[in-house]
């Protein structure tokens, strides 16, 4: 019991309580500064720590798409974090009645973070032109971060096939790709055990940069064969591996740092959020007590 109450007192946390402190901070000016705050603050009450693994380092290539593994609600929050809260996240338009603040009021108006989609009723080329105009009308210097399994896979440690879409458009759109591949995130943050463990250390593996290289991959289905290979080699290495033995040997990851925070929060629409929020606290109370 106790630790289900842990659970939803975490969730509570991140999606809830900082994002709505957050929002009278008037110091914070700026959307990534915004996000760090939060996601830090939380980093720092689980003891949760991240460290690099790999050679390479996040990438911040012109149209980059990031491809990280789905674990569990903790990867919105970790993934934030190694790409330098540079992600931006695809997600159903229906979370938004779930998390309402946390996903629409900072995660969309605010900060810019997310791209709303609507299952089932979005077409392969809609879906494209979405994505596309995102990268080409980038107010927040977020690149785009997709989970190409397609559905969560918490404690399934063995690869999977990979969904074809981003990888085709990838190609069509010459987008590089990056793989971002974390282990334990799980343990973070678990929807489906509802869990939210403390001390917990995220191993980080940061792909080298996947070029569309048309010589080299005559058709999309050559790019994505190359694609799905690659990942599955990095993935099942990287979760056969027990990295907690050789800790030591990684570099921490710093969870505050931020890749060009130059984007400011848009004021007008902050203040106007402001004073809704204000004025239903104020008017809700009155109207019940009349």
């Amino acid at each position: 019991m106790f630790k289900i109450l842990h659970f939803f007192k975490m969730l509570f946390l991140l999606t809830t309580y900082y994002p709505f402190i957050a929002l009278f901070d008037f110091t914070v000016e700026k959307k990534k500064e915004y996000r760090s705050k939060g996601i830090t603050i939380n980093l720092n009450y689980s003891n949760c720590k991240l460290y690099r693994i790999s050679e390479h380092k996040i990438s911040h290539s012109k149209h980059i798409i990031y491809f990280s593994n789905h674990r569990s609600w903790g990867d919105f929050f970790i993934d934030n974090v190694v790409t330098e809260y540079c992600s931006k996240f695809i997600t159903r338009i229906e979370v938004v009645y779930i998390l309402p603040l946390y996903v629409y009021i900072c995660g969309h108006l605010i900060t810019d973070l997310i791209i709303f989609f609507k299952r089932g009723k979005t077409s392969i080329s809609e879906f494209e032109k979405l994505i596309k105009h995102n990268q080409l009308n980038n107010a927040s210097g977020n690149d785009i971060l997709v989970y190409p399994e397609g559905t969560r896979r918490s404690g399934l440690d063995y690869a999977c096939d990979l969904k074809k879409g981003l990888i085709y458009y990838a190609y069509k759109e010459n987008c590089p790709i990056q793989f971002i591949i974390s282990k334990n995130k799980e343990n973070f943050l678990n929807e489906k055990r509802l869990t939210a463990e403390k001390n917990v250390n995220v191993f980080v593996h940061y792909s080298g940069i996947y070029y569309p290289d048309f010589t080299k991959y005559r058709s999309m289905q050559e790019f994505y064969d190359f694609i799905n290979a690659e990942w599955k080699t990095t993935f099942n290495a990287i979760y056969s591996t027990d990295h907690e033995s050789k800790i030591h040997e990684y570099q921490q990851i710093d969870a505050t740092k931020t890749h060009d925070d130059n984007y400011y929060i848009n004021k007008s629409m902050l203040y106007g959020i402001r004073f809704a929020i204000v004025s239903a606290v104020v008017l809700i109370p009155a109207i019940l007590l009349r």
